[in-house]
C-alpha cells in the first residue's frame, strides 16, 4: 500500500523484463481453462452484507436503465448487469443481456465525421463477458466483428498502437487498453493460430508497445491520457479507468500466456494507484474528485472501471495480494456509507458527499459492489469467475424426407465463405455474415425438386440453448412455416454458383432450448427445399 518508488522502479524494471517480451509458459496451468462449476461455492463463502448493497443498488440502476440505448458508458453498465446475472442467473438480468445485443449489435460509436475506436472497445468487452457467462456466441461473433473494426486503426506511428479516431491525430492509452484486454480475451475463447493477424499476435503486439514503448506508464508507475504529436506522454490526467483496464488485461494475458511477468506490471500500476489516488479514509478517488466541481461528464463512471480491473488482477492469483480484496472491500463501506442516498443512488465522490447520483455513477459504484459480490460467491479463484467456456450448439438425430437427394444433406462445422454446398449443382459460400460465421451448419440439396413427407427435416438441438439460423433464396417470399416467430435479421448468405451467377439468402432466426427437436418444411410448397441451417 505505501511501497517506496525504489522498490516500484525495481519491480517495473523486473516486469518490463520477465513479462512483456521473455519467453512464455504456455504449459502452466493458469494459462488452462479451468473446469466449470456446476453452481454456486458453499454457503459460507457467500458475503450477505455484500449482495445485499449490490442488489439495492442494481434495482435504482435498472430504474433508469434503457435498454434501446446505445453509448459507450452502456458497456461497462453491462458489465455491472452480468455481474449480478453470473450471481444470480436471474432470468429479468439475461433478458435485458439479450435484448441490449439485440438493439445494439452492429452499434459502432462516431458519427459522419469520424469513428471512436475506445468506444467499439467498451462494447466488444462487453459481449465478451455476455459470451463468458451466457454461452450465446452471438455475443462471440459480435465482438470478433468489432475487434475487427478496431483493427483498422494500428499503424505504425509512435511504434503502433491504435488511434483514438478515425481522424488519427491522437493515440491515447484507453483505445489501447481495451483492445489488450480484447485481444487477449479472444485468444482463448476463440483461438485462430499464432501467426501474424491471430488475437495472440494481436495480444502480445499490443501489450509488448504499451508497457514497454510507448511511454504512456510515468515514473510513479500511473498512466496518463496519451501521448502528444511528438509521441512522447502527454503528461495529461492520471485517470481512474486508464489504471484499472490495464489490470485485467495483463490478468488475461497471464493467463494466456503462463507468464507471470504480467502480473508483475499489472501491481507495479495497482499499488501505485492505491497509494496515490486515496482519500484519507481509504477509499479510492479519481483525480478529478478534487477538482473545482469535482467529476463531471465521462468521468462520472471512471472509478468503477478501476475497481473491475482490481477485482481481476486479484481473482487472478488470489493468495498472493490479499490486501487488493482489504482496498476493494474498504472503498465499498466508504462508498456505502458516505456516498449514498436514501433511494440507494450512489454518488460520484466514493469518499462522499453523495452530491447527485446519475446512471454512469451509479453503474461505477455497481462495478465495485458487483466485483466484491462476485469474488464471495465464487472463492476459489477459479477462471469461472471471469470465464466459463461454453459447449458449442451441437446437432444430432439429423432426420430427412428428402429421399431422392439424401445423400447431399449432412452436418458441417465452422461455417466459412468458400465452403460449399451440393444439390443439383454446386454452390460456394461466397459472403458469410459475421452472426453465423464458424458456426454448425446444415449442408442441404440445394435445388433438391421432391420429398417425400413433411416435416423435410428435422434435427436436436444439442449441448446448449441456441440460435437456428434458415437462409431462403430471397428470389421469393418466405414460405408459410417460417412464421412470425422467425426474427429476419436483415443480413445475406451469399453463394455463388459460378463466376457470373450469384444468389442471395436471407437469414431468418429463431432461438432453441437444449434439447429441443427443431423441424423443418420445404423451401416453398410446391416441393423445392432450397436452404442452409446454420445452428449457433
Amino acid at each position: 500500500m505505501n511501497t517506496p518508488l525504489a522498490m516500484l522502479a525495481a519491480l517495473a524494471a523486473a516486469a518490463l523484463i520477465a513479462g512483456c517480451g521473455g519467453a512464455t509458459n504456455d504449459a502452466n496451468p493458469a494459462a488452462s481453462p479451468a473446469a466449470p462449476d456446476t453452481g454456486r461455492e458453499v454457503a459460507a463463502a457467500i458475503d450477505p452484507v455484500a449482495e445485499a448493497r449490490e442488489t439495492a443498488a442494481m434495482t435504482k440502476l435498472l430504474a433508469g436503465f434503457n435498454v434501446r440505448a446505445n453509448g459507450w458508458t452502456k458497456g461497462p453498465t453491462l458489465d455491472a448487469i452480468i455481474n449480478i446475472y453470473q450471481r444470480t442467473r436471474d432470468p429479468k438480468y439475461r433478458t435485458l443481456i439479450d435484448d441490449s445485443l439485440r438493439y445494439g449489435r452492429g452499434w459502432r460509436s462516431g458519427d459522419s465525421n469520424k469513428l471512436y475506436y475506445d468506444d467499439m472497445g467498451w462494447y466488444a468487452n462487453a459481449w465478451l463477458r455476455a459470451y463468458d457467462v451466457t454461452g450465446d456466441r452471438a455475443f462471440l461473433v459480435e465482438a470478433q466483428a468489432i475487434f475487427s473494426d478496431m483493427t483498422l486503426a494500428w499503424d505504425s506511428t509512435c511504434g503502433g498502437g491504435l488511434w483514438w479516431t478515425d481522424e488519427r491525430n491522437y493515440k491515447n492509452a484507453i483505445t489501447n487498453e481495451l483492445f489488450l484486454l480484447a485481444a487477449s480475451r479472444l485468444a482463448r475463447r476463440a483461438p485462430n493460430g499464432t501467426g501474424p493477424g491471430s488475437y495472440r499476435d494481436w495480444a502480445l503486439k499490443e501489450v509488448d508497445w504499451f508497457i514497454n514503448r510507448s511511454g504512456m506508464i510515468n515514473a510513479q508507475g500511473l498512466i496518463n491520457d496519451g501521448l502528444n504529436s511528438s509521441c512522447q506522454n502527454n503528461g495529461q490526467a492520471t485517470w481512474s479507468y486508464n489504471q484499472g483496464v490495464i489490470l485485467g488485461g495483463l490478468a488475461e494475458m497471464f493467463r494466456l500466456t503462463g507468464d507471470r511477468g504480467y502480473l508483475a506490471s499489472a501491481e507495479l500500476i495497482a499499488e501505485s494507484a492505491m497509494s496515490r489516488m486515496v482519500h484519507p479514509n481509504g477509499t479510492y478517488r479519481d483525480v478529478c474528485d478534487a477538482w473545482g466541481g469535482g467529476c463531471t461528464g465521462d468521468a462520472l463512471i471512471f472509478k468503477g472501471m478501476f475497481a473491475q480491473g482490481l477485482a481481476r488482477l486479484y481473482n487472478a492469483d488470489r493468495g498472493n495480494k490479499p490486501q487488493y480484496l482489504a482496498f476493494l472491500k474498504t472503498s465499498a463501506d466508504g462508498l456505502w456509507a458516505n456516498s449514498r442516498d436514501a433511494q440507494n443512488g450512489l454518488g460520484v465522490n466514493w469518499g462522499g458527499p453523495v452530491g447527485t447520483p446519475t446512471q454512469s455513477s451509479q453503474a461505477s459504484g455497481l462495478l465495485l459492489l458487483g466485483g466484491i459480490s462476485l469474488l464471495n460467491a465464487f472463492p476459489r479463484g477459479e477462471e469461472q469467475w471471469e470465464v466459463i467456456v461454453p459447449p458449442k450448439p451441437q446437432v444430432s438425430n439429423l432426420r430427412l424426407s428428402d429421399a431422392a437427394n439424401a445423400a447431399a444433406w449432412s452436418v458441417q462445422q465452422n461455417l466459412q465463405a468458400s465452403n460449399l454446398a451440393y444439390g443439383d449443382r454446386s454452390y460456394t459460400f461466397s459472403s458469410v455474415p459475421a452472426l453465423v460465421a464458424g458456426g454448425s451448419w446444415i449442408r442441404s440439396a440445394n435445388a433438391s425438386k421432391g420429398y417425400t413427407g413433411s416435416p423435410l427435416v428435422s434435427f436436436t438441438v444439442t449441448a446448449a440453448p441456441a440460435d437456428v439460423y434458415i437462409a431462403l433464396d430471397n428470389r421469393r417470399a418466405r414460405p408459410s412455416w417460417v412464421d412470425s416467430s422467425w426474427t429476419d435479421t436483415g443480413a445475406d448468405l451469399t453463394q455463388a454458383e459460378s463466376a457470373s451467377v450469384s444468389r442471395g439468402f436471407s437469414l431468418y432466426r429463431k432461438r432453441f432450448n437444449a434439447g429441443a427437436t427443431v423441424s423443418l418444411g420445404a423451401w416453398n410448397n410446391t416441393g423445392t427445399s432450397m436452404y442452409t441451417v446454420i445452428v449457433q
